[in-house]
C-alpha cells in the first residue's frame, strides 16, 4: 500500500485512540506481528491518541499497516463510521481478509501450475533453487497440524472439571452409581482420545519433539487404565491417583505444546514462498493466471496465520493462570480469600484485554459480568473476615461457584480459539500435496 500522509495518521490515530486503550491496542499489535511491540512503542500513562499514533507506525515499519486496521475494524465491527473512515483512508482494508481456505484455494492451485510447467528451464531453474524453503514449508505445516491436534484433544479433557472428578472420587468406594458413571465417562473419553494421539503423532519425525509427545502421551495411557482398572474395583485411592497424574498432564502439557505451535508458526518459511511464487509468475507470465495472484495470497494466510497464533499464545498464558487461580480453593476458607485476592488482579486483567478486543461479543459482556461479580464476592468476604474474624466453607461457595461460571466461560472461547488455529493449520495443510509433486518432480 501507499506511505499514508500525515494528516491521514492523524485522522486515523484519532478514531483509533478514542476507541480503544493501551491494552488492546498492544494485543492488536500483537496479533499482526507475533511479538509484543506495545511496551517498545508507547507508555500506558500516554494518552489514547499517542499510543495509536505509536502502533500505526510500528505498524508501518513492520509493514502490517492493512492488518493492523483490519483487526482494529474487526474488534468494532458495529461501529460503521469508524469502518467507513478507515475504509475510505486506506480502501484496502476492505479487502484485507480473505479467508484462508479461499486463500489456499488460489495457492495449492498456482503450486499445480508451477508443477506443470517444470518443462520450462527458467521456472525449473527457479524451484530448484527454492527446494529447501519448500521442503520446510510442507514439513512445518505437519508439524502445525498435529500439535495443535494434540493441544485440541488435551482442552476438550480440560473442559470436565478436575475438581468435580476429585470429588466424585470420594464416592467411589460407596459404590454411588452417579458419581461412578461420571468418572466412567471420563475415562472413556481418555481411552478415545489418547489412541488418537499417537497415531497422530506417527506424522513427526524424531528431531520434532516427537519424544516429548510420546513420553507424556504413554503417561495418559497409563493413567486411562490405571483409572478404568480402579473404577472395576471401586479403588477409591487408585482412581485419584489415576487422576492426579492426568491433572498434572492437563496443567503442563498445553504450555508445552503451545510453544511449539508458536515457534513453528513464527520461523514457517512462507516469505520465502512469496520469493519462489513471484519469480515463477514472472517467468510464467499470462500462461499461469494463479501464479499471479499467489503471492499476495500466501501473504494474506502468513497474516492470518500470525494473528491467530498470536491470540492463542495469549489465550494459553491466561488459562494457565486459570489453573493456579483454581487450586487455591483447596485451602482454609481464611487462606482461599487472601490468596484468591492476590492472584485475582493479574488474571482479571489478562482476560479483560482478551474481552476488551471483542467486546461487542456476547461471551465478552458475560465474561465483565462474572468479573465483576467476582470483585463483589470478595469486597464482601473481606467485610465478613473484617467482622467475625473467621470464615467458613459456606462462606467460600458463592465465590467458587462465580469462578467456576467465569472459568467455563473463558474455557468455551479459548475452545474456539482452538478451534480457529486448528482450522486455519488443517486448510493450510492442502499446500503440502502440490509442494511434494514439484518436489518429486525435480532432478534428483
Amino acid at each position: 500500500m501507499a506511505a499514508l500522509t500525515p494528516t491521514q495518521l492523524e485522522l486515523l490515530a484519532k478514531a483509533i485512540g478514542d476507541r480503544f486503550d493501551f491494552e488492546t491496542l498492544g494485543y492488536i499489535l500483537f496479533k499482526c506481528v507475533g511479538d509484543n511491540k506495545i511496551a517498545e512503542v508507547a507508555s500506558r500513562t500516554d494518552p489514547t491518541r499517542t499510543i495509536a499514533m505509536a502502533c500505526l507506525k510500528q505498524a508501518d515499519i513492520d509493514g502490517v499497516m492493512t492488518s493492523f486496521l483490519a483487526f482494529a475494524v474487526d474488534a468494532r465491527k458495529s461501529d460503521q463510521p469508524f469502518r467507513d473512515l478507515v475504509q475510505k483512508t486506506v480502501p484496502a482494508v476492505a479487502d484485507a481478509r480473505p479467508t484462508t481456505r479461499e486463500a489456499v484455494s488460489t495457492i495449492v492451485k498456482a503450486l499445480f501450475e508451477a508443477h506443470a510447467l517444470l518443462g520450462t528451464q527458467e521456472i525449473l531453474q527457479a524451484i530448484t533453487a527454492s527446494r529447501e524453503s519448500l521442503g520446510a514449508v510442507d514439513g512445518d505445516v505437519i508439524v502445525l497440524q498435529v500439535h495443535k491436534g494434540l493441544h485440541d484433544d488435551l482442552h476438550q479433557l480440560q473442559l470436565r472439571r478436575y475438581e468435580s472428578l476429585q470429588e466424585a472420587a470420594d464416592f467411589v468406594a460407596a459404590g454411588d452409581k452417579t458419581k461412578v458413571g461420571m468418572l466412567r465417562d471420563f475415562q472413556d473419553r481418555l481411552q478415545v482420545t489418547q489412541p488418537s494421539m499417537v497415531t497422530s503423532i506417527q506424522q513427526l519425525s524424531v528431531d520434532t519433539n516427537k519424544r516429548v509427545q510420546e513420553q507424556w502421551i504413554g503417561k495418559l495411557g497409563k493413567a486411562a487404565d490405571m483409572l478404568q482398572t480402579a473404577l472395576d474395583a471401586l479403588d477409591e485411592p487408585k482412581v485419584k491417583i489415576s487422576l492426579g497424574i492426568v491433572q498434572r498432564i492437563l496443567e503442563s502439557e498445553p504450555t508445552q505444546i503451545n510453544n511449539v505451535i508458536f515457534a513453528t508458526a513464527r520461523a514457517l518459511p512462507l516469505p520465502s514462498l512469496v520469493d519462489t511464487l513471484s519469480t515463477v509468475s514472472a517467468a510464467a507470465g499470462p500462461t499461469a493466471p494463479n501464479l499471479a495472484k499467489s503471492a499476495d495470497q500466501v501473504r494474506a494466510v502468513h497474516t492470518m496465520l500470525t494473528a491467530r497464533v498470536a491470540e492463542h499464545q495469549l489465550w494459553q498464558e491466561a488459562d494457565d493462570n486459570l489453573w493456579t487461580l483454581g487450586r487455591v480453593f483447596t485451602l482454609p476458607p481464611i487462606n482461599v480469600l487472601k490468596d484468591f485476592a492476590k492472584l485475582w488482579p493479574p488474571v482479571r486483567s489478562q482476560y479483560d484485554v482478551l474481552s476488551g478486543a471483542e467486546s461487542e461479543q456476547i461471551w465478552a459482556g458475560r465474561v465483565r459480568g462474572y468479573a465483576d461479580g467476582i470483585g463483589d464476592q470478595l469486597s464482601a468476604l473481606d467485610g465478613k473476615l473484617t467482622k467475625a474474624g473467621v470464615l467458613t466453607s459456606d462462606d467460600i461457595a458463592p465465590l467458587q461457584e462465580i469462578f467456576d461460571n467465569f472459568r467455563a466461560q473463558v474455557r468455551l472461547r479459548f475452545f474456539h480459539a482452538d478451534k480457529d488455529l486448528r482450522s486455519e493449520c488443517t486448510t493450510l495443510v492442502e499446500i503440502g500435496t502440490p509442494i511434494k509433486a514439484i518436489l518429486a518432480g525435480l532432478v534428483k
